[in-house]
């Protein structure tokens, strides 16, 4: 049997054989595999590493009508890393931070986890399932009907610097197809990019729907931060 190939798994991708997303993510990590550049990777530890993102709960987003995917950056590796005590499978365990977090209403081994961005989705999700200002019921049940996505499944750090970036937009350009491919299998009738926009807008990805373009949630207040959601469609 011959090797395969990047070309090879670019055919798959591009073919009608992926359904779903497991059958994406294992030929997105075997070409993660197969990089010879490391200038998409912020370390060369973190070169073949995987994180898997998507539905929160699939059967929720399936019986939803609006269907909100949330598009951020990359996740945050370097606590793994930095900490001597993790093993390998508890980082494995923690591909799907989020996706924990929510179902966990905010805590993970007894700590309150979600920080600026669980804060802000769950207020900006009541929004916009009541098309209205909310913040009464800030229950974390309410994001169990999204989805949420990294551009990149590598990971990085807590905060991008110039080189940072630059690398992201690399990982984007190179990775482009399979970035399409998950959204085409999610199917998202609203996209909201937080502090995406312009890597995916570098980059050519088509997002299927106009997407809703806001900063990162770890900027700005909670209430500024749905003002914003409200200011941005009015504009689409």
């Amino acid at each position: 049997m011959n090797a395969i190939t990047w070309d090879n798994i670019e055919e798959i991708v591009k073919s009608d054989e992926i359904k779903t997303l497991p059958e994406l993510f294992f030929w997105w990590r075997e070409a993660h595999k197969l990089e010879c550049d490391d200038s998409t990777a912020k370390y060369r530890e973190y070169k073949d590493e995987f994180a898997e993102d998507g539905y929160i709960c699939e059967n929720e987003w399936n019986n939803t009508d609006k269907k909100v995917l949330y598009i951020l950056k990359e996740p945050n590796w370097e606590g793994y890393t930095s900490n001597k005590n993790k093993q390998e499978n508890d980082k494995k365990d923690d591909m799907f931070w989020f996706r924990k977090v929510v179902l966990n209403k905010g805590k993970l081994d007894g700590k309150t986890q979600g920080g600026h961005i669980g804060s802000k989705l769950r207020r900006l999700q009541r929004a916009i399932d009541k098309d209205e200002y909310d913040f009464n019921n800030l229950n974390w049940d309410v994001l169990r009907k999204t989805a949420y996505m990294n551009l990149s499944k590598r990971g990085g750090g807590s905060h991008l610097c110039k080189d940072d970036k630059e690398r992201l937009h690399k990982y984007c350009e190179k990775y482009k197809l399979f970035i399409e491919e998950e959204i085409k299998i999610l199917k998202p009738t609203i996209i909201v990019c937080c502090g995406t926009f312009d890597f995916i807008d570098k980059a050519g990805i088509n997002l299927i729907v106009k997407p809703v373009k806001l900063p990162h949630p770890s900027r700005g207040s909670n209430k500024g931060f749905v003002e914003m959601y409200f200011n941005s469609i009015n504009k689409i």
